[in-house]
Parts: structure tokens; sequence; C-alpha cells
């Protein structure tokens, strides 16, 4: 989704930067590319890059805890009490929220399996966000994706169905035209 909402937002005589964890996708030559490993990372450069931006697509999925200890070697089964502790990592969202100028938008994404509206609405709220963005699980890896888009008013904008780069177009439309 990410790729593909980069690509809309080139056709849409945008300048983007995209950070981007591992992949296996080739983005166009004309965005500039950001690659990181970790959600610290993502954060970090994310808090950079921002105040630069005049808008945000939180389309990314990273990862919300990490393991509390690494081990630099090999653990054998006898070395391993089979308990791993996590600890959160920074939610990315929510900082740029809480830093967030008057005419900067924040769009963020919502990935829920119940409750999809009102988790959304408060996920929305929670990370300072102007639009959220509500998907299912059902969305992972496939050819089609369904969406709805609520803005600040908690008014749903629209419901998108598609491609995902039929549906990057249309969502790149609404959230760029209070970009102008």
């Amino acid at each position: 989704m990410g790729c593909a909402l980069a690509k809309a937002a080139l056709r849409g005589g945008w300048e983007v930067c995209l950070i981007s964890g591992p992949v296996a996708i080739e983005y166009p030559r004309e965005i500039e590319l950001y690659p990181v490993v970790s959600t610290e990372e993502m954060y970090n450069l994310a808090l950079r890059l921002f105040p630069g931006c005049d808008m945000v697509i939180g389309a990314a999925a990273p990862c919300d805890y990490k393991p509390k200890n690494v081990s630099e070697n090999k653990l054998s089964k006898s070395d391993f009490s089979g308990l791993v502790e996590l600890v959160e990592t920074p939610d990315i969202l929510a900082a740029l929220g809480q830093i967030k100028r008057p005419g900067q938008i924040l769009v963020a994404f919502a990935l829920e399996t119940h409750e999809a509206k009102k988790r959304a609405l408060q996920k929305m709220r929670r990370k300072n966000a102007d639009f959220i963005v509500v998907n299912t699980p059902a969305t992972i890896n496939a050819e089609e994706t369904e969406f709805d888009v609520y803005d600040r008013s908690e008014r749903m904008v629209c419901s998108i169905y598609g491609s995902k780069n039929q549906c990057a177009e249309q969502l790149v439309k609404i959230v760029g035209e209070i970009r102008i």
C-alpha cells in the first residue's frame, strides 16, 4: 500500500519522501527513499523529516513491540526458557501528532479485527490525526483492498474498494483536496 500511495502522490504532483522497512519492492526513482530496519530507526527519521513535510500518510505497520533482550548467539533449547519478554516500541504517529504544526496533515491507518470504527476513531484522536483509514487483515497481500476513511469530525468521508493502486489514487485525491 505504501508503494501504491507513493506512486499516486507522485502522479498528483507531490514531492514524495518515503520511509520504508525492508521490503522486496522497487520504488520509482523520483521518490526520495529512506530505508530503515527497525521501528526505532523509522521513528527517529520520521521525527527528523516531519518538520519539512506538509503531510504524512502513515501506511506502514511498524512493530508495536520488540524483544526486551536480544542474544548475540544462537540459543539452544537448553538455554531458552520459552518466555520472551517484550517492550513497547515508540508510537511514530502519536509523536508526530504531538509536534504537528498548523497546516500539516496527518493520515493514520488502522487495521482492525472488531469494533473497527470505534477503535479507529479512538486511535485517530489519540494520535491527533486528521484522517484515519480503516481496513481489515483481509487486505494484507490481497489483490483488492477495501477501506473506510474518516476525517477529524469523525464523519466517514468515503468507502473505497478496488486494487491497491485504485484505492491509493482515491485516498491521495481526498487528502490532497485539503492540502491545497
